[in-house]
């Protein structure tokens, strides 16, 4: 079995009590990947930009440092990385209300897989609210779904 692993980091200056550490996201990422049977694993990337948010292209998974310092605990941070990742393994090439809620709910699996509770990780949707996009359900029915 052949893993790769390609992590990027930039300076992460957080601030907030609740902010994730590059090696705690690196090591959730790890193991995520390992528990659900992905060989090669996209790059995983850490970005300086204050935007909450998160992304997937085909070799690679983008966290904004915005979003590292958003989630309040592991459980948040390994539901934004399965999500990211059931996108790849999804073959999602596009943002669309139906591939946030299949995202949501594959990544939701992943992360049970390796010991994170999946409604500890939603309460990250909720606090997102009620505003969505032509790409992205609100985060409350998000939560909601899950």
């Amino acid at each position: 079995m052949i893993r790769v692993y390609a992590v990027v980091l930039c300076l992460v200056f957080s601030f907030s009590a609740h902010a994730m550490s590059t090696g705690q996201m690196v090591s959730i990422y790890k193991r995520l990947t390992a528990a659900n049977g992905i060989r090669v694993a996209p790059a995983l990337v850490v970005q300086q930009d204050d935007d909450i948010n998160a992304s997937t292209s085909v070799f690679r998974i983008t966290v904004n440092t915005g979003m590292l310092r958003a989630v309040h605990n592991a459980d948040e941070m390994a539901l934004v990385l399965g999500h990211e990742l059931a996108h790849y393994t999804l073959g999602h090439r596009g943002s669309t209300p139906k591939n946030e809620y299949a995202a949501d709910a594959r990544g939701a699996k992943y992360m049970q897989k390796i010991g994170y509770n999946r409604c500890v990780g939603a309460k990250m949707l909720q606090r997102f609210g009620s505003k969505g996009s032509k790409t992205h359900p609100a985060g409350t029915s998000r939560y909601k779904a899950l």
